[in-house]
């Protein structure tokens, strides 16, 4: 008999076993891949999937050991009985059990060759599927079996939840059930496809209706990620897969002859369902797509971005990626690159402890949805149903392990800084809620490290200190047994003890020779003063009187030496006086004398001059005018008196400003009344409003960046206005308004560009600017009783290099005292007080210039959000805002309770990353931010769900005073930025999070540069 033949008759004999044992002997194979296991599973037909499994001889061996298994459970035989025996055993009772035991020791590869081929040919077992036994029971079975198969389906139709997939042709939903889900049991069965369109003719599909185009029900369904269908040739996998719930009494005909049921959408709502009660998205029922990754993963990858091929699912939908062995981690939200529409997902494993969630092959029930395209091969959407809880995977990188490890935790904190205390115990990777036997796991790999790197042992020795000093009894109650009972433990042991025997019989010899050296030596001193006793006694009293007269006469000897040294000074010293006296007279008279002659030499100039405007003769009156020595004292005059009338007015308005009556305002009271001023005209939170008045009044120079139309200038406004800085208009043409808007042009290059010079023709200080010009001098003349804050902004600020035109600010930006000055251009510096603050707005593009390191180590960089304007700037400008004093911004912006920041330990670990990348963050920045963040934890509140007010004001400082530093390439930056992602997920730093993903997603759509400013 052929094998063709051999193997058909095999499957006949299968075919008559009870298609329970069969239907569970078949799921119980384990295939290599998703792929194969699909193959079979597409294969509906009972038989038919008999005859596939057969063919191949692993699933044909696997399929009959299964059934041996679940069909021979209380049967017998003995392991030594003959093949021949067993053959002559078979009989109308037994053939069913014995046959089946003789093709499991068939599946034995000796027993194969020599026995199956004759055994299929056999008497009894081709008596066996030729049904000449009497077996009617075997029949009598299946039949029983089909009955309730096919009455089950029946009463399930209108019972569970249907799964299938929507699609939209044209304007029409259509809904094509696949499975039936059993919520109650948590069962998932497949619907025959006969069944199908018996129940939803003509193709098994039933259309999703609603009554008019906008009702209720379209919308609620254009609402939904729906397959769009527009031609049978399409590839597209299935990915709008949905749960429904359809009762009998809903479905009506369709008067289509292809979906010839529907059920009216409109009309359920309209009865007061609500139609996401009846459709919902599968992962309600803990039911979520497969994804897999582009490339080759490992436990690192879960940290951060991990590329899928499934690129036609949709974003923001929870899926389950495929690692591993047959393991699913997550959900996780699949997410959508603005750039290509590349599909990832970003597992952020540092944001738990570095524990991955996963399900194996025995946790969830895998099925999928089959499209099959004209004229292509069929595409696959798999789904896995989840059943049982998740177990915990490692993920934390070896690197990221061993940092940990030096981080000690002082429980001392727990009263002096218990939010300290808190981070630092949650964000160990030995510490805080981690299971047992991941604890165990983690300290195992550290000793295999130790183990196998022997070449480190200083840093050995400091880790484990630290470690031991981390865990306390922990680390004794897993590693104590096993270092004891080492060998390398046991021989140093008894090294030990023979040293400090050694050290004890030392110790004891030492004491016995100290104690005798001790004996010795007294004897001799005794001896020695025995021996000099009676001479030093009878000497001593002479050598103390010849010694008291010595120094008696050598006081009286220096007393006649500092005598004539006096004296001979005084003389000198009296000649020089005299000698000054005589000069000082006679420069007295020279000076009178030459007084007197100017005197008389401007009476004359003075008579002159008057004559000679005064005379009829005009040619001499013009040679008069435009003789040099004349016409430069004329300019030099009125120059002198257009600066001397000036100042009087600076002194005037400053005096009259000094005077002016105005509220004061207590801490919270000022807060409340710039935040709400704010939220009148910018959807912003508390938060950013504070951090926006806490650079200003901290920082010399805050610089406003952002996307074209996010309102950089106008928050600049409205941050005047809310200050009252427009309160006080003009005088004597000057402006006493303390806000000035300057407009920077390309091509600025000094200060002359941005303020004026002065004109050594003119003998006058031609403005490029008048109002900073009066400003500066108005700041000038207030001095130390200056009481209102003084605000320049610089629009477009880096139209032109702002280090030029802006140097000499930028050294007063250095000096952290009262006394600041700069020279612009006048023969005097010009006072600067603590109340002059600078804005800037800055673009990022081409037609710009890029900040310098310089400027950037000195200024605050604050992006702007996007937001929507509340109000018109019209209501704005007519809002009756008192002018705030700076001593009330001072105490409320400035002036902090705390003495050092909550994190503190937190900020220096972030400041060790970047010094580590030449990054380098300076004493300067450092003080910066403590200045900062002791201000904004105090005043700031919690964002529930995100961080807490310490957590954000050190969030909002390391985004506005460290990432600016970032510019360079990714590869230069790629440790960095996955050590401060750790940190971020930690301790809720979202915000640095979110900018750090941005600059990543920017230098994949820039060749490898990234930068903060963009």
């Amino acid at each position: 008999m052929k094998v063709e033949q051999l193997l058909n008759d095999l499957c006949k004999f299968l075919k008559m076993l009870p298609h329970p044992i069969l239907l569970e002997c078949i799921d119980n194979i384990t295939f290599i891949n998703r792929n194969e296991r699909r193959k079979y599973e597409r294969i509906k037909n009972l038989d038919n999937k008999i005859d596939a499994l057969v063919q191949d001889v692993r699933f044909r061996v696997k399929l009959i050991e299964n059934i041996h298994q679940n069909y021979n459970q209380n049967i017998q035989f003995s392991g030594d009985v003959l093949y021949e025996d067993l053959l002559a055993s078979i009989n109308s009772e037994n053939c069913m059990s014995v046959i089946v035991y003789i093709l499991y020791l068939c599946c034995d590869g000796d027993f194969d060759k020599q026995h199956f081929s004759k055994f299929i040919e056999s008497e009894p077992f081709q008596k066996t599927i030729k049904k000449a036994w009497d077996t009617p029971t075997i029949l009598e079975i299946n039949s029983a079996t089909n009955i309730i198969e096919n009455t089950s389906f029946k009463e399930k139709k209108t019972m569970f939840w249907y799964l299938g997939n929507i699609e939209l042709r044209s304007t029409y939903y259509n809904f094509k059930p696949r499975y039936i889900y059993e919520e109650l049991e948590g069962v998932i069965s497949e619907i025959p496809n006969d069944v199908l369109k018996e129940d939803f003719p003509e193709h098994g599909s039933i259309n999703l209706g609603y009554q008019h185009l906008g009702d209720q029900a379209h919308e609620f369904l254009k609402s939904l990620n729906i397959d769009k269908i527009h031609d049978i040739s399409d590839t597209t996998p299935i990915t709008s897969v949905f749960a429904i719930h359809i009762e009998n009494s809903d479905i009506e005909n369709n008067d289509n002859d292809k979906i010839r049921k529907k059920i009216d959408l409109q009309k359920i709502y309209e009865n007061g369902i609500l139609l996401s009660d009846i459709i919902k998205p599968i992962s309600d029922f803990k039911m979520y797509k497969i994804v897999t990754p582009q490339e080759n993963i490992v436990a690192d990858s879960f940290a951060g971005i991990i590329f899928v091929n499934e690129d036609h699912y949709y974003p923001e939908e929870l899926v389950l990626l495929e690692w591993g062995e047959n393991r699913l981690f997550g959900p996780y939200k699949l997410q959508e690159r603005s750039i290509d529409g590349e599909k990832y997902i970003r597992p952020d494993s540092g944001s738990n402890q570095y524990l991955l969630e996963y399900y194996s092959e025995e946790d969830y029930e895998s099925f999928f949805f089959e499209k099959i395209p004209y004229l292509h091969d069929s595409v696959f959407t798999d789904i896995a149903f989840l059943k049982k809880s998740p177990k915990c995977f490692d993920a934390i990188p070896l690197e990221i392990l061993l940092s940990k490890l030096t981080e000690s935790v002082d429980f001392n904190l727990i009263e002096s800084n218990p939010d300290e205390f808190v981070r630092l115990y949650t964000t160990s990777p030995f510490l805080g809620q981690l299971p047992s036997e991941i604890r165990k796991q983690r300290i195992e790999r550290v000793e295999e490290i130790f183990k196998s790197t022997a070449h480190y042992d200083d840093k050995k020795r400091d880790v484990l200190e630290s470690l031991f000093d981390n865990l306390g009894d922990n680390v004794f109650s897993i590693l104590g047994d096993k270092i004891k009972n080492s060998s390398e433990f046991k021989k140093l042991q008894e090294q030990a003890t023979i040293l400090q025997e050694t050290n004890n019989k030392l110790k004891n010899d030492n004491d016995s020779l100290t104690e005798e050296n001790r004996r010795l030596l007294q004897e001799n001193t005794q001896l020695e003063e025995n021996a000099n006793h009676n001479g030093t006694f009878i000497d001593s009293e002479k050598i103390e009187e010849l010694e008291q007269e010595i120094a008696e006469l050598s006081e009286k000897v220096a007393i006649i030496d500092d005598y004539d040294s006096l004296s001979k000074d005084y003389d000198e010293l009296r000649k020089k006086y005299q000698q000054e006296t005589d000069l000082y007279d006679s420069k007295v008279i020279e000076v009178n004398e030459k007084k007197n002659e100017l005197n008389e030499l401007q009476a004359k100039f003075k008579s002159f001059i008057t004559n000679e405007l005064n005379g009829s003769d005009v040619t001499k009156t013009l040679r008069t005018a435009f003789d040099p020595y004349i016409s430069n004292a004329m300019i030099e005059a009125a120059g002198k008196y257009q600066y001397d009338s000036e100042n009087a007015y600076y002194k005037e308005i400053s005096e009259k400003l000094n005077k002016l009556d105005t509220p004061k305002y207590e801490k919270e009271d000022l807060i409340n009344r710039l935040v709400k001023h704010v939220q009148l005209s910018r959807k912003y939170t508390k938060n950013e409003i504070l951090n926006i008045y806490i650079c200003l009044s901290q920082n010399f120079l805050t610089i406003f960046s952002g996307e074209p139309g996010t309102g950089k200038t106008s928050i600049c406004n409205i941050l005047a206005d809310s200050l009252g800085l427009n309160n006080f208009g003009t005088e004597k043409n000057i402006s006493m308004n303390r806000y000035i808007p300057v407009s920077v042009e390309r091509g600025w290059s000094s200060k002359r560009d941005l303020i004026g010079y002065f004109n050594p023709l003119t003998k006058k200080y031609d403005r490029n600017n008048s109002k900073i010009y009066d400003g500066l001098m108005l700041l000038n003349e207030e001095r130390s009783n200056s009481r209102f804050p003084y605000v320049i902004l610089l629009d477009e600020a880096n139209l032109s290099p702002i280090e030029y035109y802006w140097a000499d600010f930028m050294r007063a930006a250095d000096r952290t005292g009262e006394k600041n000055y700069v020279n612009i251009g006048l023969n005097e510096d010009i006072y600067i007080p603590q109340t002059l603050r600078f804005l800037a707005t800055i673009n990022n593009d081409q037609t710009t210039e890029r900040l310098s390191p310089r400027l950037v180590d000195r200024a605050w960089i604050i992006k702007l959000p996007k937001t929507s304007v509340l109000e018109s700037a019209t209501y704005i400008d007519n809002l009756n805002n008192d002018t705030i004093l700076w001593n009330d911004i001072e105490n409320a912006f400035i002036v902090s309770e705390s003495k050092e920041m909550s994190l503190k330990n937190l900020a220096e670990q972030i400041y060790k990353l970047f010094d580590e990348h030449n990054l380098s963050v300076s004493p300067r920045v450092q003080q910066s931010i403590k200045r900062y963040v002791c201000v904004a934890q105090e005043i700031m509140e919690d964002e529930i769900g995100v961080s807490n007010k310490k957590e954000k004001a050190l969030d909002f400082a390391i985004v506005q005073k460290l990432l600016p530093k970032i510019n360079g390439y990714y590869k230069d930056y790629e440790r960095l930025f996955t050590s401060l992602k750790q940190i971020c997920d930690e301790n809720n730093l979202k915000m640095t999070k979110e900018a750090l993903i941005f600059m990543e997603d920017f230098q994949r759509q820039n060749m490898g540069y990234c930068q903060y400013l963009v």
